[in-house]
């Protein structure tokens, strides 16, 4: 008789465990939906202040570690992250006029101690971002800069360089060499850009250019520099740049940060 209410109690306390198990399951899916949502809500809000809207969503991973724990802690051990890119670039008033950049280029987002309940929204204890700047993205921001820096010039000789004959017109990444060639008015000129991470900041080095047999003024080489470091600027959020390197069509970027706010990033 004591044998089988032993079993009888065994059983109970088997389908309790199993239940609870189904239960703590069930409970950990439904968790990892709902913060899902949350983050794919804040990369929409987020791409509409750019100007963009779009039905693409990001990928978001917990990695194995359990989420139930963070209901108690407010805090994400890990989340990965991959959006998609949203960058939309065009020329409203003609192919030589002011581009129009909206939205930014794809990312992979590794974040580590994720905390969800400040005001500000999520903060990341630490990230870490890998980024690729198309060869299209880097030839507008220079363009749109150099129009800027027309306007500024005046009318003096590197006033009218810039406007009549100091044109951007292509970038193109040498992976083999780690550099950009910043080609002028249709190949009149070249510039050799060198990117590199240094002190956490994007660098740039640059060879002398000549136009027409004529050195280029040094304020040009100065306006296509800070264009390309707005990339990681604008991307960063705070971040420091910890390594750069040319792909094919694309500039590679690696940046990380120590308590971002992730509304901060892009």
């Amino acid at each position: 008789m004591s044998k089988k209410r032993g079993s009888v109690w065994w059983k109970i306390l088997l389908g309790f465990i199993l239940a609870l198990f189904i239960i703590l399951m069930v409970v950990e899916g439904a968790l990892r939906v709902f913060i899902s949502k949350e983050l794919e809500s804040d990369f929409a809000k987020q791409t509409s202040m750019t100007g963009v809207t779009t039905d693409q969503k990001p990928e978001i991973g917990f990695g194995p570690a359990p989420l139930l724990l963070s209901i108690a802690t407010g805090t994400i051990p890990r989340v990965d992250i991959a959006t998609p890119s949203t960058l939309q670039i065009s020329h409203p008033h003609g192919i030589n006029s002011d581009p129009d950049i909206k939205g930014t280029p794809a990312a992979d987002v590794h974040i580590t101690d994720l905390a969800l309940r400040g005001s500000e929204g999520p903060v990341a204890g630490h990230i870490v971002v890998e980024t690729d700047i198309s060869d299209d993205m880097m030839l507008a921001q220079v363009q749109s800069a150099m129009l800027e820096q027309t306007s500024m010039a005046g009318d003096g000789l590197a006033g009218a360089l810039l406007e009549n004959l100091v044109r951007v017109t292509d970038i193109t990444p040498d992976p083999e060499t780690d550099t950009l060639d910043i080609e002028f008015t249709d190949g009149a000129a070249h510039i050799m850009i060198r990117p590199s991470a240094a002190g956490g900041q994007l660098q740039m080095e640059a060879t002398e250019a000549r136009l027409f047999g004529f050195a280029l003024p040094d304020e040009v080489t100065g306006v296509i520099s800070r264009a390309l470091k707005s990339s990681a600027a604008e991307m960063g959020g705070g971040m420091v740049v910890d390594d750069v390197s040319i792909r094919r069509n694309s500039m590679h970027l690696r940046m990380s940060g120590d308590n971002v706010n992730l509304n901060e990033i892009g």
